[in-house]
Order: structure tokens, then sequence, then C-alpha cells
């Protein structure tokens, strides 16, 4: 009997799952370095990777969101906030205006 549990069901071999991974039907997905032959991916897992990133990026921006909020609600300039998270003034200040903050 073959140990196929390090095996994608399409044959290839699986990557380890590192610290940045995803699990798409039945093949480990390495979102954390580009040496992941992308290439090589079907069309379906090639979606569902995209999928996952764009959703990944949801939540991100939803947390960037309410950080920045917290940072200026305890003193920190837009002009900070702006150079730490690597966002124009004027995001910051449309996102202070969803929270009735400017």
């Amino acid at each position: 009997m073959i140990d196929t549990s390090n095996y994608c069901s399409d044959g290839r071999q699986s990557q380890p799952l590192p610290r940045k991974a995803f699990y798409v039907k039945g093949c480990t997905i390495d979102l954390m370095y580009d040496t992941y032959a992308i290439e090589e991916l079907n069309l379906q897992q090639l979606a569902d990777r995209r999928h996952y990133i764009g959703e990944q990026d949801k939540r991100a921006t939803k947390l960037m969101r309410e950080r920045v909020v917290e940072h200026y609600r305890d003193g920190k300039s837009i002009t900070e906030l702006a150079k730490e998270s690597n966002l124009s003034r004027v995001t910051i200040y449309a996102w202070l205006r969803e929270f009735g903050l400017k």
C-alpha cells in the first residue's frame, strides 16, 4: 500500500503545510512564498486560491480600518496613521467619517 497522504488528488506531491497555507480539494496551497509553482495549478485551484486571497484581503482591510480608528481615538494624527498603515490621508479621513469622527 502506497502512502498518499503527501500527494494532491491529481498525483502531484503536496507541499508541507507552512504558516500561511490553505487546503483546497486535496492539495495544500502555499501562500507564504512565491516559490509555489502557480502555473501548475488547474483552473479550479486558481479560482479557489484567488477567492481565498480576496477573503483574506477583506478581513485585513476591515481590521486595518478598526485599528486606524482605535489609534486615532488614542490620539495619533492622520499623518502618523497614514505613514504607519501605508494608506493615503484621504483614505484615513474617509474611514474616520464612516465612524462619525470627521
